[in-house]
């Protein structure tokens, strides 16, 4: 008999393969009802794709997930395509440019899934939709359109969804919205809201803000409103902020579909231009910057010409003129104030009086006028000046002093870095007079200019005398060492009568510092936590206690170079011992002192051993937590009245290193029996 079986379940699969239906062929002479006796498919009730008219199982049986996504009509299929992963990154899904409408049969696993759409134009999928459908229960996963953004932003659309258990949400926990129950990140995490500025000192300082994004503007915060009438942002418009020196410095734009955005800058001193570039509809653009030197300015998108603008007092006008008395450098839009030459000696920081600062509490004077002088456009202090006269210098330490003596102008000083800004000054006395100028801040090495300056023209102008002094510093110690704890170190003379030795452990990183009031000298058995076969870095401050202007004395440290090491050693062993003994004092009543010596320099205590002779006690250890040179007997209860003790006694010290016992003595308590009760008193 042939074998009709095979070629039938042959030619079922090929049937099913083309979507025909089974009961429509008639072949070898089954009719349709016998011939679906033979349809394939799945035929585990189980299975979410059972399917009770199968009568053989085709091996598509889906025991977990049947999903169905499907594709609608667009109007240009060739710019889509698709990708569904999972969050292992597995692809269940890939097509490009794929047949629309279509439908797509899967059998997914559980977990946590994102369907990627992707328009290789960039306007959306042009009334082309998407569903993705749980067929076991009929629940929709995600369904709709991808839209067009109107800026043709729309390139790529993400849906995300759970098979099985699982909660879709933020599971960053760097993010401000993590949520610790959720199994599925749905790419709505948010790192913005809870973001800002934490520091309460910066100028844009937000109190709402969780973590700190690095933002924190310390100099000048500056506010930039960006505005489109239509809506849609700057149509790939942007905004520029170059420096002086035609550096980029901020760029920015108003993104689509926003009308308005608050923007905040952080800007150094200086001068800088602002400008808008590249919209394609420039009609629809305003922004206004504020916070500027001039309170602030506002265009739109048709100025074509830059707007220049100053912060922190900087002078984006002034005089241009290289050889003008006012000359400007920062200046770069002349405003018409140059005063042509000759300009009287010293009238600018460029042209100052080289001058070399004369060691505390030394003076060599210095005369000047301001007679003739013009006020310099770079100084920058808060006080309306007129006449200034510079000096030149260069800083030996980090600490200076200038007094500046004058009867007939009320004076100012002013100091600026190598640059030309301002890095401090000082008017304190109020009208005619005086000032000084005391400062720990200078880099050593480094160039800087002192104006003495008249701070009101109206109250006279005339000569005054400068007094220019450098802060010595101290240096390492005159002997390197080796030290130990019983050693006096002493330091270089500086002129002042304040040092700080500032000791810091190379290994640890921490500090013992001592404080020594009106010496170069110190014992290192002094300084507190100093441990013994240890390195430390040393800084010996020199500390200047200088009035200033109105008499208030100030303190001024300053700092040595670097590179100043010592150790400290094990401190010298003293054999220690009590000067009392059996065979020169006798029996010792328990209340009675009984003193030890030599003193032990650098020890935080001293510890005592005592040793019965009759062998049968055990050794006693009594510690004194204190460096007074005695013990009683009633301090250590378990001493036996009348027995012999060979007493041995050593030093302790503050880092737990102990030294080795001193000479055993002998002591006797005084009393008759051993087996007294023994009184603590």
């Amino acid at each position: 008999m042939k074998n009709y079986l095979t070629p039938l379940l042959a030619m079922l699969l090929s049937v099913a393969a083309f979507g025909r239906e089974p009961s429509t062929i008639n072949w070898l002479g089954f009719e349709n009802e016998e011939w679906t006796m033979f349809a394939g498919g799945c035929t585990n009730p189980a299975a979410c794709n059972f399917d009770p008219a199968a009568t053989f199982d085709d091996g598509s049986c889906c025991l977990e997930n049947c999903v169905t996504i499907n594709i609608g009509a667009s109007d240009f299929p060739n710019e889509m395509s698709y990708v569904l992963v999972d969050s292992d990154g597995t692809e269940y899904l890939n097509v490009s440019s794929g047949p629309n409408p279509v439908d797509y049969n899967l059998c997914l696993p559980n977990g946590c899934y994102v369907f990627h759409m992707y328009d290789a134009f960039g306007d959306g999928w042009n009334n082309g939709t998407y569903s993705i459908t749980l067929e076991n229960t009929g629940e929709n996963k995600g369904a709709g359109l991808f839209p067009n953004d109107p800026a043709f932003q729309a390139f790529q659309k993400d849906v995300y969804f759970v098979l099985g258990p699982g909660v879709l949400g933020c599971d960053d926990a760097a993010a401000c919205n993590y949520d610790p129950s959720v199994t599925c990140n749905n790419g709505t995490c948010d790192y913005v809201s809870c973001y800002g500025c934490t520091e309460e000192a910066a100028c844009n300082f937000s109190p709402s803000a969780v973590y700190d994004d690095g933002s924190c503007c310390l100099e000048n915060c500056l506010s930039l409103e960006l505005i489109d009438y239509v809506g849609d942002g700057w149509d790939l418009g942007t905004y520029t902020i170059y420096d002086s020196e035609m550096n980029l410095v901020v760029e920015g734009t108003l993104e689509s579909p926003l009308d308005y955005e608050l923007q905040h800058l952080c800007l150094a001193d200086g001068c800088y231009y602002f400008s808008v570039q590249g919209s394609g509809y420039p009609e629809e653009i305003e922004w206004i910057l504020s916070g500027i030197d001039a309170g602030s300015a506002a265009g739109d998108g048709l100025t074509v010409t830059n707007t220049y603008f100053s912060v922190g007092g900087g002078a984006c006008f002034g005089c241009t003129e290289p050889e003008a008395c006012t000359y400007n450098p920062f200046a770069f839009i002349d405003d018409g104030s140059c005063i042509e030459g000759p300009c009287v000696a010293y009238d600018n920081p460029w042209t100052a009086r080289p001058t070399t600062l004369t060691n505390y509490p030394g003076c060599v004077s210095i005369s000047g006028t301001l007679a003739g002088a013009t006020r310099t456009q770079v100084a920058t202090s808060p006080y309306v000046t007129g006449e200034d006269i510079w000096f030149a210098f260069t800083a030996l330490t980090n600490g200076a002093s200038f007094q500046v003596t004058c009867g007939n102008a009320d004076i100012e000083l002013e100091l600026l870095d190598h640059t030309y800004h301002t890095v401090t000054s000082v008017n304190l006395v109020s009208g005619i007079g005086g000032e000084k100028l005391n400062i720990g801040t200078l880099i050593p090495g480094n160039l800087y200019y002192l104006g003495v300056r008249n701070y009101n023209s109206a109250l006279g102008v005339g000569t005054f005398t400068l007094c220019a002094q450098n802060l010595k510093a101290s240096g390492c110690p005159i002997n390197q060492g080796p030290y130990d704890i019983c050693d006096v170190m002493k330091a270089p003379f500086s002129g002042t009568s304040i040092y700080n030795f500032v000791f810091t452990n190379l290994e640890t990183l921490e500090e013992s510092v001592f404080y020594s009031n009106g010496s170069t000298s110190i014992a290192l058995a002094n300084v507190p936590n100093l441990t013994y076969e240890t390195e430390y870095e040393l800084d010996i401050e020199a500390v200047y206690r200088l009035p200033n202007s109105l008499g208030t004395y100030e303190y001024i440290n300053v700092t040595p170079p670097p590179g100043c090491t010592v150790t400290v050693g094990i401190p010298g062993e003293a054999e220690v011992s009590s000067t009392y003994s059996c065979s020169n004092y006798g029996a010792i009543p328990r209340i009675r002192y009984i003193p030890f010596g030599p003193r032990v320099c650098g020890a935080t205590g001293y510890q005592i051993q005592l040793i019965n002779q009759d062998g049968i006690q055990e050794p006693i250890i009594y510690n004194s937590l204190t460096t007074l040179r005695y013990f009683r007997f009633a301090q250590i209860p378990e001493a036996q009245n009348g027995a012999f003790y060979d007493v041995s006694i050593r030093p302790i010290f503050s880092d737990g290193y102990v030294a080795p016992w001193g000479p055993v003595v002998c002591l006797q308590v005084a009393g008759t029996s051993s087996f007294w009760t023994i009184s603590n008193t």
